[in-house]
């Protein structure tokens, strides 16, 4: 008698926990994701100023965040806007003051975030929905807000296609188990 033995190797996927960043002169919005890394909401907007790099860092310890999504701000043409000069400067001091608190527990990576606030404006036209806050600049007055939600496209298209890369590398490694299990399988009949 021939005795089959099967090794199936699982692997228990880990809470994954994004945050994505909408980065502007004046404003910074800031989307999370939930623990398991498949959905974006809006967090909140800071001021661009000298402690937002210590908030976002806070946020990142506080929520045990694996991941910062950085939007990538392209034009229609695909080249880098003026600002990205300005937000690679971000980057690096973020990426900086995270690894100088956590070491490389924190990945940073870019989503190009082309037409971001665009697609949300014309989403809160076409539903009559507003972002406004109120304006420190002048009293009574309104300013309309959209980079936590920019922010939240942003990451939901990293994380979409983050998912999807992950469904297909999961296909190629069933393909690859039911291919060696039928190889063994033909072996000892």
């Amino acid at each position: 008698m021939i005795g089959l033995v099967i090794l199936v190797e699982t692997a228990t996927i880990e809470d994954m926990k994004y945050i994505g960043i909408d980065y502007g002169t004046k404003r910074i919005g800031i989307a999370m994701s939930d623990d398991s890394g498949i959905m974006a909401f809006p967090l909140r907007v800071i001021s661009n100023q000298e402690g937002s790099i210590l908030e976002i860092m806070r946020i990142v310890e506080d929520e045990a965040v694996n991941t910062v999504v950085i939007g990538r701000s392209l034009a229609s043409s695909g080249a880098e806007n003026p600002v990205m000069k300005e937000v690679k400067k971000f980057e690096e001091k973020l990426r900086s003051e995270l690894y100088d608190t956590m070491g490389d527990q924190v990945e940073i990576v870019w989503q190009d975030e082309f037409g971001s606030t665009a697609n949300v404006k014309a989403f809160d036209e076409m539903f009559n929905a507003r972002g406004d806050v109120e304006n420190k600049k002048g009293k009574g007055t309104k300013e309309e807000v959209y980079d936590d939600r920019a922010a939240t496209l942003i990451l939901q298209r990293y994380l979409d296609t983050h998912q999807a890369e992950n469904r297909a590398d999961e296909q190629d490694q069933k393909e690859n188990l039911d291919n060696n299990e039928e190889k063994n399988i033909s072996r000892y009949e």
